[in-house]
C-alpha cells in the first residue's frame, strides 16, 4: 500500500493516535482486524475530539482517529446522547473529507445494495447523520 493510501487505517496511525492518548500501543489488539472498531470506547469520545482538535498528527493518524471517532458517536448516539455534538463533530471531519470519505461511505451504508442494506432498524445510529455528508 502507498504511504499516501488513506484507503484503510494502519497499524502505523493507530500508534500514533495512542500516543497522544497516553495510552500503551499494545492495548490494541492488531491481531483482530476489526481493531479500529473493537478498541473505540464511548468513554474515549472526548479525548479523540480533542487529539483531532489540538494535536499535530498525521492523515494516517486521523484516518485512524476518524474510525475511532464514528464509532464512539455511533455508541453515543444509541445512549441518546446529543445530536449537535454528532454533526458538529461531522462537520469537523468533513473539512478533512479526503481522509475520511470510507468512514463516512461505511457509516452511511452508501456502497451497499437494496439486498445488502436490510431493514432502517438494522443502520447505524449515525447513518442518518453520515449520509448528509457524502459528496
Amino acid at each position: 500500500m502507498p504511504s499516501d493510501d488513506l484507503r484503510y487505517p494502519t497499524i502505523e496511525g493507530a500508534i500514533e493516535v495512542v500516543k497522544h492518548l497516553g495510552v500503551e500501543p499494545q492495548s490494541i489488539d492488531f491481531d483482530c482486524q476489526d481493531w479500529k472498531y473493537t478498541f473505540p470506547s464511548l468513554l474515549q469520545l472526548p479525548e479523540y475530539l480533542r487529539v483531532y482538535a489540538d494535536c499535530k498528527i498525521s492523515d494516517k493518524a486521523k484516518r485512524v482517529l476518524g474510525c475511532f471517532i464514528f464509532h464512539a458517536m455511533d455508541d453515543h448516539l444509541r445512549m441518546n446522547g446529543s445530536e449537535s455534538l454528532v454533526r458538529n463533530t461531522l462537520e469537523a471531519l468533513k473539512q478533512d473529507y479526503h481522509i475520511h470519505e470510507p468512514e463516512f461511505r461505511y457509516w452511511a451504508l452508501v456502497d451497499l445494495s437494496e439486498e445488502e442494506r436490510g431493514e432502517p432498524d438494522d443502520d447505524f445510529y449515525v447513518t442518518r447523520f453520515a449520509a448528509e455528508y457524502i459528496k
